[in-house]
């Protein structure tokens, strides 16, 4: 018997990989308690699909979750996740079959339970709030992939 594959990449211009996806939006929690978008999914397919997108697209069987990344050498760009539960970091991590030494975050990674993350930042986001923002307790942050 075969070892189930841990990572299956998908390719957004395949009807059935892009109906996956869908259907795991469908079900979707956000990536975030503090701070994540639940009703993304035009913005997901526009970015995605961008011929200037580097952004990769798999899915994870064993976790049952869409994972949108990169990589740069050793450094993993985790983009977004997209399922019904958020795996923690070292779980997602595992799925991947190259050695990461560093893992930068492109949304609030308070559901990754994990400290060692970098978030990335973007000088050309802003968010507009009204009231005190406690930024100091929590990370915010606009992943690119929910941008339009």
């Amino acid at each position: 018997m075969g070892k189930q594959k841990t990572l299956v990449e998908l390719d957004m211009h395949n009807e059935q990989d892009a109906n996956l996806v869908k259907k795991m939006f469908e079900k979707r929690t956000p990536v975030s308690h503090v701070f994540g978008f639940r009703h993304h999914q035009s913005p997901f397919f526009f970015q995605v699909l961008s011929r200037d997108t580097k952004v990769k697209v798999a899915y994870a069987p064993i976790l049952d979750v869409v994972l949108v990344y990169d990589r740069s050498n050793t450094t993993l760009h985790l983009y977004d996740i997209i399922g019904s539960r958020i795996p923690n970091l070292r779980v997602i991590a595992s799925c991947f079959d190259f050695d990461i030494s560093k893992v930068e975050v492109h949304f609030s990674p308070d559901l990754l339970e994990a400290s060692e993350v970098k978030i990335a930042t973007n000088p050309h986001q802003q968010l507009m709030v009204r009231g005190d923002l406690p930024t100091e307790k929590y990370h915010f942050a606009i992943p690119s992939i929910a941008e339009f």
